[in-house]
């Protein structure tokens, strides 16, 4: 969700609120925006920031990822899904880390590797 900081800049929260998805472009502006690599990252984000604000698994965003990938004419979700296999190494990192420091940021990346597993 966008809104505006001190002397009207763009500041940017999480995306979910529960009830109403906002996406921002933040590459809009930038060199990258039309990157194959930077839309990767940003359906990685997205996916995590869901996870995150929810602090648990729900059918909605299980909809939000189905449809993203039924939908997906790029092969994000495809790279994405890759990507992820090879940084699989931060699910256990993720997993020991909540054993010390509570973070609903943390607790996000196990559960979106588990949607992975449940889905691929």
């Amino acid at each position: 969700m966008a809104h505006r900081g001190r002397r009207g800049a763009v500041t940017a929260s999480k995306p979910w609120d529960g009830q109403r998805i906002t996406l921002i472009d933040l590459e809009r502006f930038g060199k990258v925006r039309k990157l194959h690599s930077a839309q990767v990252i940003d359906f990685i984000i997205f996916a995590l920031s869901c996870f995150a604000v929810a602090n648990r698994s729900l059918p909605q965003i299980d909809q939000a990822l189905y449809l993203y990938r039924m939908l997906d004419m790029r092969g994000v979700y495809i790279a994405a899904n890759r990507w992820l296999h090879w940084l699989r190494w931060l699910d256990p990192v993720a997993r020991w880390l909540q054993r010390f420091r509570s973070s609903r940021d943390i607790a996000a990346i196990p559960r979106l590797f588990k949607w992975l597993r449940e889905r691929s």
